[in-house]
């Protein structure tokens, strides 16, 4: 009787050990999955990465509900004045506009800053500020490589098409994609936005700002 107890405790003590092994390794499997980089990948991750998809096609389906009601009437408008930049440079008009902010800037840092200011501030009425911010980027850097200005002037004149591309936004409507949306969602409530009552209050706080930032931005060039 003995010898049958140790006999069956020994077969069940063989069980068990395989069974830990078993879920050890099924375990170990199910828990950790090395690619070939190393990378260690846990259930945690899986239900993660599951998560985000579930998460990703949620916020799709919001998207495409959203989608339809996107001021769609904007992109007539503004895929011409890219065009319209790109064929300034392919006709070579930009290396002109180069030479003639040359002469206007001549040697002073205020005139580069104050001129490429207020010409990049009312381009932006006329082609909106981000096909403007193209344009005048593309005639800095014409103007970079043949050396045309110095390096203060440069930098005086970076940041001015910068701040020019802000502040022209405030004048008209046009001046950036933003005003544009903004008058077409309120049309679409039923408020009208006249352009002209817009510029005659926006002309005056935009003009005096950006007198102000403009010698501000001198001070900064002189002073660094």
């Amino acid at each position: 009787e003995k010898g049958v107890k140790v006999e069956i405790t020994d077969e069940t003590t063989d069980k068990n050990k395989d069974k830990v092994q078993l879920e050890t390794k099924t375990k170990n499997e199910s828990e950790i999955a090395s690619n070939e980089d190393g990378i260690v990948i846990t259930d945690n991750d899986i239900f993660a990465m599951w998560g985000q998809k579930v998460s990703f096609w949620m916020n799709s389906y919001a998207c495409f509900k959203v989608f339809p009601a996107l001021p769609w009437k904007v992109i007539p408008f503004t895929i011409p004045m890219f065009v319209l930049v790109q064929a300034l440079v392919v006709n070579q008009w930009i290396d002109k506009l180069a030479h003639i902010f040359m002469h206007l800037c001549g040697d002073s840092i205020i005139g580069a800053i104050f001129i490429f200011l207020f010409s990049s501030l009312l381009a932006c009425n006329v082609i909106n500020n981000q096909p403007m911010a193209i344009l005048f980027t593309r005639v800095l850097l014409i103007m970079r490589d043949h050396h045309q200005l110095s390096p203060k002037q440069l930098n005086g004149a970076m940041y001015a098409v910068i701040l020019g591309s802000n502040y022209g936004a405030n004048v008209t409507l046009i001046g950036a994609l933003a005003g544009i949306m903004w008058a077409q969602l309120l049309k679409d409530k039923n408020i009208e936005v006249h352009h002209w009552e817009f510029s005659k209050m926006a002309v005056i706080a935009t003009t005096c700002s950006t007198f102000i930032c403009g010698w501000v931005l001198v001070a900064e060039i002189y002073s660094f």
